[in-house]
């Protein structure tokens, strides 16, 4: 019996068909890899003068770059993260900032999860190191970032962070004689987006779990802080002890979560 032979028309569309299936199966390979590679961002800790001084040495855009115009360095010099500050009393942050030609304004922006909005500015006439009181008074509680940015002309720096707990009128100690306020009970926070809870303080450890928006957690202790970026110490919905970071758009922190609460732990 005789069988007819595939023409070489058939076999050339044969190969081409199995040439686009093995594209196929490579490219959804590499997407499925790709997903799975991914990290969420985490900001990065606010650089103060002397760390963005040593970055720009050491990637050399300072010396022997004459064209580009580096921004001014701002350091926040009296609050500390997480500071609790009374809701109708002014907050006063002394600034300091600088630049190899001058310094012409520097400004005040607080942020809550809802808006950002300007609250203080202070012009120069071009002085090459610049300090300032910038204050804003809060009318509700909450937790609030203060961001201060200094310019040289139109170039501006990069923000300069530090997160505050507005609390009641009242709820703090004063200088004054009576009694002693209401302590201000354990610390605790809500994440208000999902968030990866991790082995230490810092995207460099490991992850335990995912947190869902809207977890409550008991805070048990704080990094310390260095850098600008605090991490808190919390139990875990599973048992364990974990760290979150402690930015205002990741976490909504409410009761005694100052540096003056909360005791710095070693991861």
């Amino acid at each position: 019996m005789n069988y007819a032979q595939p023409t070489r028309h058939a076999q050339y569309m044969a190969r081409n068909l199995l040439l686009v299936v093995l594209m196929l199966l490579l490219a959804t390979l590499a997407c499925s890899l790709t997903r799975d590679g991914e990290e969420e961002e985490e900001p990065t800790a606010t650089p103060n003068i002397a760390t963005l001084r040593a970055a720009t040495v050491q990637s050399g855009s300072g010396a022997g770059n004459t064209d580009q115009v580096l921004p001014p360095l701002v350091e926040i010099l009296d609050i500390v993260p997480g500071e609790q500050v009374e809701v109708n009393q002014p907050v006063t942050l002394n600034v300091s900032a600088q630049h190899e030609e001058s310094v012409t304004r520097i400004t005040l922006r607080v942020m809550t999860r809802q808006t950002t909005f300007s609250a203080d500015e202070v012009t120069f006439a071009g002085e090459g190191i610049a300090q300032a009181e910038l204050s804003w008074t809060p009318d509700e509680t909450g937790s609030y970032t203060l961001e201060v940015i200094a310019f040289h002309e139109t170039i501006a720096s990069p923000p300069t962070a530090v997160n505050v707990q507005v609390v009641e009128e009242g709820a703090l100690p004063t200088d004054g004689e009576g009694e002693p306020p209401e302590a201000l009970g354990p610390c605790y926070v809500t994440t208000v987006t999902t968030l990866r809870a991790r082995t230490g303080p810092g995207t460099g450890f490991g992850q335990i779990m995912t947190l869902d928006e809207g977890e409550r957690l008991e805070v048990t202790g704080r990094n310390a802080d260095t850098t600008g970026q605090t991490w808190f110490q919390v139990n875990l919905p599973n048992g364990r002890s974990g760290w979150v970071n402690s930015y205002p758009d990741f976490v909504q922190a409410e009761g005694g979560c100052s540096e003056r609460d909360v005791d710095i732990v070693q991861p």
